[in-house]
């Protein structure tokens, strides 16, 4: 019997193997399923999008990650079966969290292509004119159709179909039979963002299986790391440094410094008089050109190194610095154009 399966039957058995919330914005798991937690907004969008069977545990912390379509660095966690993108220019609206197109990543990966469009729609089917496949049922009122249509991203303003839609995106191959990477050969059936596999032996419920596509993308290649003005070690962040107290400080390694040049932001974290390693920064510095955000993980020491080009500014312009934690500490600096 596969782990997967194993699995599945303890969660019927009542096994305690679901997350319980360590704070209001962090939710942890078992440590032999994983040693990593979610934290808002990734622990929110988990528990209101299928958590468990959807997305699976974490796999990762939350790093700084250049995303291969766009070419921007967002605070990307990965998961079993996706990835969670923090996209701020979308604070504020459902789309603050962005899911990776992990069944289109994968199939190029393995050197896919999507399969050719079918001759039309089959009966009882849902025909996808887009990429031309049909999703059907394998089991009376069982199958990937009735997946498909009973879950889907909860998005206020969407109905049913464009919930769905927005969480497993369209089918790009018609349903085969495959091995996944548990060893298993089963009917499986590719999405832009998940691939299905049938399970028959399986509980009713769990007939349908999502594949393990975050760990199979993220193993088979690297993240692409941030580009090369991503934050350098904390060796600077000594210059000007504050006396070490509890919460969130921020400083500046010139406070005084000419148009155009090389700034860096420091922030550090101490709880309960221990420095915060792994935490979180979110910097917002308002520079001439418009407020600049990024984001800095904290190391072994509890600083976050941020480093960036102030642009051109006239002399004495003061630029405000804002520092905070999803945690909730916020600290703050400023610096000055010479």
């Amino acid at each position: 019997m596969s782990k997967r399966v194993m699995l599945i039957l303890g969660l019927l058995l009542g096994l305690t193997l679901w997350p319980k919330a360590a704070s209001a914005h962090e939710v942890c798991f078992p440590e032999d399923q994983s040693p990593h937690c979610l934290s808002d907004p990734f622990s929110d969008y988990w528990e209101a999008n299928g958590g468990l069977p959807v997305f699976g545990y974490p796999i990762t912390t939350v790093n700084r990650e250049q995303n291969r379509e766009t070419g921007k660095v967002y605070r990307t966690q990965w998961m079993e079966r996706n990835r969670f993108e923090l996209h701020p220019e979308n604070t504020g609206t459902p789309y603050e969290v962005l899911l990776g197109l992990l069944g289109k990543d994968r199939l190029a990966q393995l050197g896919r292509q999507p399969d050719p469009a079918e001759s039309g729609p089959k009966a009882g089917c849902l025909w996808f004119k887009e990429t031309g496949h049909n999703v059907c049922d394998q089991g009376n009122g069982i199958g990937f159709k009735s997946y498909w249509q009973a879950n889907g991203l909860k998005i206020d303003g969407l109905d049913a179909y464009a919930r769905s839609l927005q969480l497993f995106g369209l089918p790009l191959t018609e349903p085969k039979m495959e091995r996944n990477s548990s060893g298993d050969l089963v009917e499986t059936q590719w999405f832009e963002r998940a691939r299905f596999e049938w399970h028959p032996n399986n509980p009713n419920n769990f007939k349908v299986l999502l594949g393990l596509l975050g760990k199979e993308v993220r193993g088979t290649t690297p993240p692409t790391a941030p580009p090369t003005t991503s934050p350098p070690t904390t060796a600077n962040c000594t210059m000007n440094a504050p006396t070490v107290a509890e919460g969130a400080q921020a400083w500046v390694v010139y406070p005084e410094i000419a148009s155009n040049a090389t700034q860096t932001v420091c922030v550090r974290l101490t709880i309960s008089t221990k420095p915060k390693s792994g935490a979180t920064a979110t910097v917002e510095i308002d520079l001439a050109s418009g407020t600049q955000s990024l984001i800095g993980l904290t190391d072994s020491s509890g600083i976050a190194t941020i480093q960036f080009k102030v642009g051109s500014q006239s002399s004495g312009r003061r630029n405000d610095v804002r520092a905070s934690f999803s945690t909730g500490q916020t600290a703050t600096t400023s610096f000055v154009i010479k």
